[in-house]
C-alpha cells in the first residue's frame, strides 16, 4: 500500500489524519461494514494502528483478518513501531511466530496463514506463546479455529479499491487477566 503520509479517507469521504484515525479505531461490531472507516494508503493505516495500540491494556490479543495484501502486516508493524520497536519486523509467514521485547512488554506477532489444521497450534507451542507474551498480534486467526482464545480486539480489513482499505475494529472486552 502506498499513499500520502498521514492521509486517508474516513467513512464520510473526509481525509483521515491524526485525530480522525482515533474515531476510526472506535468502529464497532454492530456497525454496518459499509460504515467502516476507509483508510487511504500505508501511512494512514500506520496512523490507525498507532491510535489503536495506545488504547490497549498491557495484556491483549489482537486479531488481524483480511485478504492477502489487505494490510494486516502493515498494522502489526505499525503497532510494534508505536510501542517503540526500532528494528526490522519481518513477516512471520514462514516462522509463524516472531517475538519482540519492547520496553518491558513481550509481544508475539503470529501469522497463521500456513496452518493446514488448527491442531498445528499445539505443534508451535501456542499455549506457551500466549502465557509468555503480553500482547499477541495474530494474522489469519481463522486458521486457528476454536483453539484461539477470544480476541480483545479484532481488526477486519477489506480492499476498497486502489490503496483504500475498509477497516472495522471490534472490541470484545479487554481483560488483563489472561
Amino acid at each position: 500500500m502506498t499513499g500520502s503520509p498521514g492521509k486517508g479517507v474516513n467513512g464520510e469521504g473526509r481525509a483521515v489524519s491524526g485525530g480522525d484515525t482515533a474515531r476510526a479505531a472506535d468502529a464497532t461490531d454492530d456497525a454496518d461494514p459499509t460504515d467502516a472507516a476507509l483508510v487511504d494508503g500505508e501511512a494512514a493505516m500506520a496512523a490507525l494502528a498507532e491510535s489503536l495500540v495506545r488504547t490497549l491494556p498491557r495484556r491483549s490479543i489482537v486479531t488481524l483478518s483480511g485478504d492477502l495484501g489487505a494490510g494486516k502486516s502493515v498494522i502489526a508493524r505499525a503497532m510494534l513501531r508505536a510501542l517503540g520497536h526500532a528494528g526490522p519486523v519481518p513477516s512471520p509467514t514462514y516462522a509463524i511466530v516472531e517475538s519482540y521485547t519492547v520496553a518491558d512488554r513481550r509481544v508475539a506477532h503470529l501469522d497463521l496463514y500456513r496452518l493446514l489444521d488448527p491442531g498445528e497450534l499445539h505443534d508451535i507451542g501456542f499455549d506457551d506463546v500466549v502465557a509468555g507474551h503480553d500482547l499477541l498480534l495474530i494474522e489469519w486467526p481463522e486458521q486457528g479455529g476454536t483453539l484461539l482464545p477470544t480476541a480483545d480486539v479484532a481488526v477486519y480489513i477489506e480492499h476498497a479499491g486502489g490503496d483504500v482499505r475498509r477497516v472495522r475494529i471490534t472490541r470484545h472486552g479487554q481483560a488483563d487477566d489472561r
